[in-house]
């Protein structure tokens, strides 16, 4: 890479985490401890669309091999599944959840909460690595200095949402996802304290509401592609031991776990080997509940659109339980994703 010695530039491996929804086998599986541990319905996220797959995963590998020069590995870490569409290949590996999670007794494990508080034990998994879901698409080319500051001697740059968070018990009680986010800032500040200022809109709204209900001193990480260091993940889950066996022990996406994507950032923040930069166009985020008129112009922008650059990072998010907008949206990726990456990847 330009103005960076290769000596300095690490080598990187590419971790997913995936499960495929259409197994019935899996899926069987699924329903036994659903039944069993009595969980709530969609609302605990633990409806349909967390484990749906259009195929997302094939896309998302090509779009890794067309964009990202630094690969090293791929790890696909996954409940005794595979690609059906995946050959032998050096390049990728199968690791099963037996492979990671310390404990057997807490598995089988439905949630990426508890499976992403693990992937740092993947057996020679290296220095640096890439997390990465099924649905993110790497749509431009990246280089290593996309998520390293080598002007600032190598921190990690973690991309963030420049808004506050509020605080808001009564979202806390009723979204899984928020009361995770929450709970990992409370952790973040009984370890660490006020340590941080963090990156906001300054929109008169946003100070308004801020000073009326609070808000928390941390950013959001934003949902797209971060890099990590395997030693400091070891680092973070010894400082929030508790935080990550919650995870660990938790089967499905449930109240009373954390973000470990936040825990992660900050704990590098706080040690002096990272940044936070504001997550800005060169990102795009779309989900299935979005109107539709948000997709059309989303396909316009990474297919049509020549004027503007195509972002880098794409995370297209299956976030409605409603049937009906499922299939819409399969048609969609359907459509879309072929467009967008039309060639094999040289492990189909």
């Amino acid at each position: 890479m330009l103005g960076v010695p290769a000596s300095a530039c690490p080598e990187v491996d590419i971790v997913f985490v995936w499960a495929d929804g259409s197994d019935e086998r899996w899926r069987a599986k699924l329903q036994r401890h659903l039944s069993a541990q009595q969980v709530p319905g969609p609302q605990s996220a633990v409806g349909p669309q967390r484990w749906r797959d259009f195929d997302e995963l094939r896309y998302s590998v090509r779009s890794v091999f067309i964009n990202v020069s630094f690969l090293r590995r791929i790890y696909i870490v996954t409940d005794d599944q595979r690609p059906r569409w995946l050959c032998d290949s050096e390049v990728v590996r199968i690791i099963d959840h037996r492979e990671i999670f310390p404990d057997p007794a807490v598995l089988p494990c439905f949630s990426t909460r508890g499976i992403e508080a693990n992937v740092h034990r993947i057996p020679d998994l290296a220095e640096h690595f890439l997390l990465m879901n099924d649905d993110f698409f790497v749509t431009a080319p990246v280089q290593i200095g996309d998520f390293v500051d080598f002007a600032r001697g190598g921190k990690l740059i973690y991309r963030v949402y420049p808004r506050l968070v509020l605080k808001d018990r009564e979202r806390e009680a009723s979204d899984t996802w928020f009361s995770s986010l929450a709970a990992s800032f409370m952790a973040l500040e009984r370890r660490f304290g006020r340590f941080h200022d963090p990156l906001r809109s300054n929109t008169l709204r946003e100070i308004w509401r801020a000073c009326t209900r609070g808000a928390y001193p941390f950013n959001e990480v934003s949902h797209q592609i971060q890099m990590y260091r395997r030693s400091e993940c070891f680092e973070a889950e010894e400082i929030f031991r508790d935080e990550f066996r919650m995870n660990s022990s938790s089967r499905f996406r449930v109240h009373g776990t954390y973000n470990v994507h936040t825990l992660r950032a900050y704990c590098a923040l706080h040690r002096g080997t990272a940044l936070l930069t504001a997550a800005g166009d060169e990102s795009l985020y779309l989900a299935s509940a979005s109107r539709l008129q948000r997709w059309q112009q989303a396909e316009k922008r990474l297919i049509a659109d020549t004027a503007l650059p195509r972002p880098k990072f794409l995370c297209l998010n299956d976030t409605t339980a409603d049937a009906s907008r499922s299939r819409e949206w399969a048609r969609f990726l359907q459509c879309l994703l072929p467009k967008l990456f039309p060639e094999r990847s040289p492990v189909e």
